[in-house]
């Protein structure tokens, strides 16, 4: 079960550093970039050269932690989770994330994110 649980927050940290990457690289091309190194709780996680702008990094720490810290198992998806824990703001700008890089990968050829993008 345990096994289970650590494969599934993995793919979704995977999944996260993506969606990050497209949105951070072509949204936030003009930014100040560094390299992502996971601090405390992120230390175990490898993010493999993820480079983000501050804001943007500031994020997906946030969103990683707060996927981490979930207390759900299995995990709802946020837009159905019984209590929510990201703040307004943040969940907003996660939104926006998730709708823009979803959009480009579906239309740069991951036909199998269309029906994950529709339900």
């Amino acid at each position: 079960m345990r096994e289970h649980k650590t494969k599934t927050l993995i793919k979704d940290i995977d999944v996260l550093k993506m969606f990050f990457e497209i949105y951070c690289s072509k949204r936030h091309s003009e930014k100040d970039k560094s390299v992502i190194k996971g601090k405390g709780l992120l230390e175990r996680f490898s993010f493999d050269g993820l480079i983000l702008c501050k804001e943007c990094e500031k994020q997906f720490i946030y969103s990683v932690t707060k996927r981490i810290m979930c207390p759900y198992d299995p995990k709802p998806e946020c837009k159905k989770c019984p209590s929510m824990c990201y703040s307004s703001e943040n969940r907003m700008f996660m939104r926006d994330v998730m709708r823009f890089s979803g959009k480009y990968l579906i239309f740069h050829g991951r036909f199998d994110l269309i029906f994950k993008y529709l339900f």
